[in-house]
């Protein structure tokens, strides 16, 4: 790694900042065109590298990464490897727009930037949390010579904070509470605690608690100390991943499942009807569940059905089911035909 010594030499404090930078250089010559798997389309700095995908993106002859065909926009991913993963404050990207092009692009969910017809450096600014990947998205065409990460570094004459979390990821379901793991904080510093989806959970900003919104989904709680005349500023985070409550009505499920979202419905079901690939559950109500293709034709009329798993698809409009299975047992519902109402909604296999 280049190391850049930035001295803020300040009358008052004294205080010297340190930084760092590495850069991912694409090859200013390629052979396969349409190649961005191997590290061979990159000069320097592969080794930053874990992982990469793409999407309408290639390797030009003449070198660099180009984005976007004429027809459809180009994203570009990296994984990057534990040499990659720093604390970030900027990513710097070369670019230059194809000829005459309206070309934007963006870095991680940043705001778009207009680019020119000549390379220049666009800065994309970030909270100096530990950067894990770099995703540009481009609008049009364009070109792209190399994406330089800035990151602070330690100062050598200050000691490690030291904080850590045992457990790095935890799982839990979003109807249920959170206990927060304990922090281990040997110096005893003074931390605030983040977290990086509020949709999900927020967290308590001097106490580390927790408390789930009820909604599914990710988000990274980190214990932060911004460092004192003795120790470096660090970071302990770990990752919450948070599930969707079990659904315990058909009607629920239904009206409140959304598209791609893996879930389990727990409650009594009974088994409506059955024949060949076509399968219908009720709860009991006038609410029916349709099930289509099932590879599974035994069920008899009255199996009780204590849980069902899977995944919301929704498919032209209409809520689908895929993946799923069936979990037999429970008191099962009471089956009243006559009170029976079929919506317009399907589910299959």
């Amino acid at each position: 790694m280049k190391k850049l010594l930035l001295s803020l030499l300040c009358m008052v404090f004294g205080l010297i900042a340190y930084a760092d930078s590495y850069t991912i250089q694409f090859a200013t010559a390629n052979s396969d065109p349409n190649n961005f798997t191997a590290k061979t389309a990159y000069a320097s700095g592969s080794d930053y590298i874990s992982n990469q995908t793409s999407t309408n993106c290639y390797a030009p002859s003449k070198g660099g990464l180009k984005m976007s065909s004429s027809s459809k926009n180009g994203t570009f991913i990296i994984t990057l490897s534990e040499t990659g993963k720093v604390a970030a404050t900027s990513i710097v990207v070369n670019a230059k727009k194809y000829s005459s092009d309206a070309s934007k692009l963006n870095v991680n969910g940043s705001t778009d930037v207009t680019l020119s017809a000549e390379s220049v450096d666009y800065t994309f600014n970030l909270d100096g949390s530990v950067l894990e990947t770099i995703t540009i998205k481009a609008t049009k065409r364009c070109y792209i010579s190399s994406i330089t990460v800035n990151y602070d570094a330690e100062d050598p004459n200050k000691a490690p904070c030291g904080l850590a979390y045992e457990t790095t990821e935890f799982t839990v379901a979003a109807d249920q509470t959170f206990e927060k793991p304990t922090l281990t904080n040997p110096n005893e510093l003074p931390v605030y605690y983040v977290s990086s989806n509020n949709d999900v959970a927020t967290v308590n900003a001097l106490t580390g608690d927790v408390t789930l919104t009820g909604i599914a989904g990710k988000t990274i709680i980190s214990a932060n100390f911004d460092g004192n005349d003795t120790f470096n500023p660090g970071s302990a985070k770990y990752t919450l991943n948070v599930t969707s409550a079990p659904y315990h009505t058909l009607k629920d499920l239904v009206t409140k499942g959304q598209d791609g979202e893996e879930f389990t419905a727990v409650g009594n079901f009974a088994v409506l009807y059955q024949k060949d690939k076509y399968l219908l559950l009720t709860d009991g109500t006038s609410n029916v569940l349709a099930f289509f293709n099932s590879t599974i034709t035994s069920y008899e009329v009255g199996t009780p059905i204590s849980a069902i798993n899977g995944k919301v698809t929704i498919f032209n409009g209409l809520f689908e089911i895929t993946d799923f299975t069936l979990t037999e047992g429970g008191e099962g519902a009471e089956i009243t035909p006559t009170e029976m109402k079929i919506p317009n909604r399907s589910a299959k296999l």
